[in-house]
């Protein structure tokens, strides 16, 4: 529900608001890339949202 989201943070847009999120120190001319780790755990969350391996979501 809403609440749920209001309550981590996430506004009308299903955004988390700006002052949650530290902003990235980095010079103009760097990136900023995941590690595995992350590319890991972004993986496995998705799967866990896509039961039927369609790729589309499911909430």
């Amino acid at each position: 529900t809403w609440t749920v989201l209001r309550k981590f943070g996430y506004n009308d847009d299903i955004k988390l608001a700006d002052d949650l999120i530290p902003p990235l120190k980095r010079a103009s001319d760097q990136s900023v890339e995941l590690t595995n780790e992350a590319i890991d755990f972004l993986k496995t969350i998705f799967d866990e949202f896509d039961g039927d391996s369609v790729c589309h979501l499911r909430i």
